[in-house]
């Protein structure tokens, strides 16, 4: 890496003398020094194969330099840029012979003058930016190394050319994201540096080897273990970098659950600097695995001794690991206090902001850039220690404890959340969120049951809806606040995703290598450009955080005297529910027989086909389960669902005197109640914008829909029929309905949720195919309501922590606040059936559940339909996600005060004209 500190002296002597000729005149004595100095610089290039004429060379670089400086200084010369590019080399050449205190001294300096040489180009600071950043970066000082990286970043985008060095940029921006945890904007970095080295570069195969091995260890982190594994296997025979190669390989088969082949690999490493530490580290977490505990303590105990002689005085994530570690290796061992007190010492390694070393004190609040994840596996560690003591002393302060690490850990993760620039880094984050989400749940219910105080009740709430839907949420709050901005940086962040979203779509589609290959740099480089945009524009609007509102915000805002929220949290071999109506609010807690998981997915199964036999016994097991201690008076569900319980329509439940639940309660959906509002909104003869592409005609690969047309027939605006049903013509038209009805099909990814799509009318696949991923960027801000009647619309992919990332979801997330939805590929006439007397029920003026309720309930009463078309199959596909509508007794309370200030009025008349009678016939 040496190399990098004299590449551009030749280049900076000519530009210096340049310089010299616009700062003032230039004393001789001073130019012939620093030409002297310059000359030991370059002459050190021609030695770079031996070591010891090299370093003699550089020293007396070194010397030349600092003699010069300090002249410069003593005479106060006015020859600045001699001063500045002086401090440049000193810090280039203090970096060669490793010392960095010094060498970041004058790389600090250096950016100093900035200010004061206003005719240097910004390009001449780029390297001091860099170079001073990779200091920090190495001394674990990752906020101001980021921070020194985007300068030199905002440099760079400066010039239409790359500067040299640039591939290097790129690289560390690549770790800084990697640091911090948003492993798919670190493999866009890594990946652009990769392309940005030039094979004509003098150590091009070093850098290559150097920027694969990253890009393998970030496909590493994202769990893509056998890409990255093949990628090693490919740089071995390279010779180069090869301990940092059988390290990484070594990692794979430790989290992969192979220790013993780990350490085969990790034997093979020889490092003779600081990266020892991670690699004794890494022996010590196979050791635990393997339960050879004295072996793990030898190496945990190596590496905190040796940490000091890398890392005198900062904090840094090596000491950090090699804390947490010592922590797991005393809680296997039962050593409970101390592990606690490790896991104490590794929050303060990790955040460094955080110094109080008592082990009930927690990190609380949030900033800068740090390893994020490793801090929040720390976090969690530390509160399953307390959970430990817990359960041996039954002691409820250790069960309090436990309650407070775990949301500081939640805490976390919503400040990062803010801090990620993109949806699939958010979703990563609530995947490891979700490995753990339902153990603070657990513990806060059995606080309750202890003491009965309602504060656990809400902390268990609160932990319930911080693990749902925490990205759609964020991105509804963001839109909505972005939207009242009104910034010009807005519409640029738009654009990007646009146009990020069609080039996906193409390529996608492509069968040419080379194509799919420049197509797929493209979208690369525009999601880093996106990335930057939106730190732009989080820099000036403030980001929301994931927040979960009180109990009592909820009972006041949103719900009456007839409606009741039902959330679930569904673990392995636990059930918790929360019950929340207007005036109460209550927790349960099954304990699930081992069946449980096994008759809910056969009973899921069991409604996708008509021709199955409908599961009566195992629907009527679900609700004693599900609906067990729902009040008899509430007339409106409000379900929240978890895990497969998402898949589940609720409605065709079936209680102990045979009757499915829809007979007696109305039923909505939600994915978490930080969505969930009331709503005004009246839909009486409303006007629809309604597709039927497929009324009289099948299309390609998708056959005709002969009662879709009854779905809209009778219903008010626009429709679009036939070969009308475009795309073209629906994304023309959207803004101007407040109510959307698609009669059509619709195709589920669930391997690519973005590639679900709902099919149009068109020549071929990218004029007929609305795709989720554009479907998020429609401007749904102004549609109340979606009716999609297409088959599977409510269908996809199960992302943990999230819930089901489906076509409705995807109109959520652009905006629009009621969504009817499909779950299944359902029978055309039924599906035609509910939708046409939905409308007719809206348009009476019921709310979108009531009238989604009514018309089930009309299709079960229905005489003309066989009795075999009547089983959930049928009817129960379609479902409601939304709003909740205005209170029913709010309104009725409205209706009785009309009826009385009437009744009143004409009391007032009548007697007024009694007396006005008496007084004629007096």
């Amino acid at each position: 890496m040496k190399f990098v500190y004299c590449l551009l002296s030749c280049v900076f002597l000519f530009l210096l003398l340049h310089c010299f000729s616009q700062a003032g005149n230039l004393p001789p004595s001073i130019l012939a020094q620093y030409q002297k100095a310059n000359r030991y610089y370059n002459e050190a290039l021609q030695y770079s194969a031996d070591d010891k004429k090299e370093a003699r060379l550089n020293q007396l670089a070194l010397q030349e330099f600092l003699s010069l400086l300090f002249h410069i200084r003593k005479k106060k010369s006015t020859a600045d840029t001699v001063e500045f590019f002086s401090c440049l080399k000193i810090g280039e050449l203090e970096s060669y012979f490793d010392s960095t205190e010094n060498a970041l001294k004058y790389y600090n300096q250096a950016l100093g003058m900035q200010s004061g040489l206003p005719f240097l180009p910004d390009s001449f600071f780029f390297k001091s930016y860099l170079f001073a950043g990779l200091i920090y970066y190495q001394q674990s000082q990752a906020d101001s190394a980021a921070s020194y990286f985007k300068k030199a970043e905002a440099i760079h985008d400066q010039y239409p050319q790359q500067l040299l060095e640039s591939e290097r940029l790129y690289n560390l921006l690549g770790a800084i994201y990697y640091e911090s945890g948003n492993y798919y904007q670190a493999k866009n970095y890594f990946l652009k540096a990769a392309e940005a080295l030039s094979k004509s570069h003098s150590f091009y195969k070093g850098l290559y080897v150097n920027y694969q091995i990253n890009l393998a260890t970030v496909l590493f982190k994202l769990e893509e273990y056998d890409t990255a594994s093949k990628i090693y296997q490919q740089l071995l025979p390279y010779h180069i970098y090869q301990n940092e190669i059988y390290n990484n390989i070594g990692l794979i088969h430790l989290y992969t659950h192979q220790p013993q082949k780990a350490i085969e690999y990790f034997s093979k490493v020889q490092y003779s600097n600081f990266l020892q530490l991670g690699l004794l580290n890494d022996m010590a977490r196979a050791c635990l695995d393997l339960k050879n505990y004295p072996a793990a303590m030898n190496y945990l105990r190596r590496a905190i001794d040796q940490n000091g002689v890398y890392y005198k005085n900062n904090r840094n994530k090596h000491l950090g690991r090699s804390y947490q570690l010592m922590g797991d290796l005393h809680k296997e061992s039962g050593k409970y206090p101390e592990a606690l007190s490790y896991y104490q010492q590794a929050c303060n390694q990790l955040y460094p902001s955080f110094r109080d070393t008592s082990i009930h004190a927690l990190p609380q609040q949030f900033s800068g850039v740090f390893s994020y994840i490793d801090l929040f596996q720390v976090l969690v560690a530390k509160a399953e220690t307390w959970h430990l003591r817990y359960l041996q002393s039954l002691n409820l302060e250790y069960a309090e404890e436990e309650l407070k690490t775990y949301r500081s850990a939640f805490a976390l993760v919503a400040y990062v959340e803010r801090t990620y620039d993109s949806d699939q880094a958010r979703l990563f984050l609530g995947k490891i969120k979700y490995a753990i989400h339902s153990r603070p749940i657990e513990m806060a219910y059995e606080l309750y049951t202890k003491t009965r105080n309602k504060k656990y009740a809400e902390a268990l709430y609160q932990f319930d809806q911080q693990n749902k839907a925490t990205v759609l949420a964020f991105n509804q709050e963001f839109s909505a606040l972005a939207q009242h901005s009104n910034l010009p940086v807005l519409k640029e962040v738009q654009d990007l995703k646009r146009k990020i979203t069609a080039l996906s779509i193409k390529a996608n589609q492509m069968t040419d290598s080379l194509d799919l290959a420049r197509t797929t740099t493209t979208i690369r480089n525009l999601e880093i450009e996106l990335g930057k945009k939106q730190e732009e524009l989080a820099k000036k609007i403030h980001l929301p955080v994931s927040n979960v509102q009180p109990v009592s915000d909820q009972q006041a805002k949103v719900l009456d005297d007839e409606t009741a929220i039902v959330s679930y949290t569904l673990s392995e071999d636990r059930l918790t529910k929360t019950v929340i109506t207007k005036d109460s609010f209550t927790c349960y807690q099954d304990t699930l027989p081992p069946v449980f998981h096994q008759q809910l997915q056969s009973y899921i199964q069991s409604l996708l086909t008509p021709s199955g036999t409908f599961a009566m016994g195992t629907s009527k097991a679900l609700y004693t389960y599900l609906i067990k201690g729902i009040d008899s008076k509430v007339k409106h569900l409000v379900f929240i669902p978890d895990n497969e319980l998402c898949y589940l329509p609720f409605e065709s439940l079936i209680d102990q005197q045979g009757k499915y639940l829809i007979e007696n309660h109305s039923i909505q959906y939600q994915y978490s109640t930080n969505l969930l509002k009331r709503s005004g909104a009246a839909f009486s003869h409303h006007q629809t914008l309604s597709f039927v592409p497929f009324a009289s005609r099948a299309g390609q690969a998708f056959g005709r829909l002969p009662n879709s047309l009854s779905e809209v027939s009778g219903l008010r605006g626009e429709k679009f029929i036939d070969t009308a049903a475009t795309k073209e013509n629906f994304i023309r038209h959207l803004q101007d309905h407040r109510v959307v009805h698609l009669a059509t099909h619709a195709v589920v990814n669930n391997r690519e949720n973005n590639f679900s799509y709902i099919v149009f009318s068109g020549a071929d696949s990218t004029q007929s195919r609305l795709y989720a991923g554009e479907i998020y960027n429609l401007p749904l801000k102004n549609t109340d309501l979606v009716i999609l009647s297409a088959c599977e619309t409510g269908a996809g992919n199960f992302i943990k922590g999230e819930g089901v990332m489906s076509l409705s979801r995807a109109f959520s997330y652009a905006g629009c606040s009621n969504i009817i939805t499909t779950l299944w590929k359902a029978d055309d006439y039924s599906t035609a059936y509910l939708s046409n007397k939905v409308h007719g029920y809206l348009d009476e003026g019921l709310s979108i559940d009531k009238a989604l309720q009514q018309a089930k309930l009309d299709y079960l009463a229905d005489k003309k339909i066989n009795p075999r078309l009547k089983t959930p199959y049928y009817w129960s596909h379609l479902v409601f996600v939304g709003d909740v509508a205005e209170s029913r007794s709010f309104a009725w309370n409205w209706v009785i005060i009309a009826i009385a200030i009437g009744l009143f009025i004409l009391l007032i008349l009548a007697i007024k004209r009694s007396r006005a009678g008496g007084s004629r016939f007096s």
